[in-house]
C-alpha cells in the first residue's frame, strides 16, 4: 500500500469535510459543477510542486462531475454526493445502499465510507486509489 495514496485520501476527507460543513438546504439544491475537460493521460504533465506521485496527480486529474441527466437538468450537489456515495458503498460495502437519512448526516455518511477505503480498514491500493478519485471529483463537482 502506498502511504502516499493514504495521505491522499486523509487530505481529500478533510477538504470534503470543510466544502460540506458550509453547505444548507439551499446550496445542495444548486447544480453541481460540470466537468467540461477531457481527461488527460495517466501520468502525463509536468510534476506538481507539491513532490506529488505522478499516479496520483493523474487520479485526481482524471476525476470528473457526475453527467448531466440526459434530456433534463444538470445534477444538483445533493444528487453528486448521493452518486458518490453509492460510488463508495459499491467499492467497499458491496453495494448496500445508503440510507436517506437527510441533508445534516450526508457529510458524516460520505467520511464514513470514505474512511472505510483507507488501509488501516482493510482497502487494497486500488479501493483506495479509487476513492481518491471519488472524493477529488465530488469535491470539484460541490465547488
Amino acid at each position: 500500500m502506498s502511504a502516499d495514496t493514504a495521505a491522499d485520501l486523509h487530505a481529500e476527507i478533510r477538504r470534503l469535510r470543510i466544502r460540506l460543513a458550509g453547505l444548507g438546504p439551499a446550496d445542495l439544491d444548486r447544480p453541481a459543477a460540470a466537468s467540461g475537460a477531457e481527461p488527460a493521460a495517466a501520468g502525463s504533465g509536468p510534476p506538481a510542486a507539491s513532490g506529488e506521485p505522478s499516479n496520483v496527480r493523474a487520479a485526481v486529474r482524471d476525476a470528473a462531475a457526475p453527467a448531466p441527466v440526459p434530456g433534463g437538468s444538470p445534477p444538483t450537489r445533493r444528487e453528486a454526493i448521493r452518486a458518490a456515495l453509492s460510488e463508495l458503498s459499491a467499492l467497499r460495502a458491496d453495494g448496500r445502499p445508503v440510507p436517506d437519512l437527510g441533508d445534516r448526516v450526508l457529510g458524516d455518511q460520505l467520511v464514513v465510507l470514505l474512511s472505510d477505503c483507507l488501509p488501516a480498514y482493510g482497502a487494497t491500493e486500488a479501493e483506495c486509489a479509487r476513492a481518491v478519485r471519488i472524493a477529488a471529483g465530488l469535491r470539484r463537482a460541490l465547488a
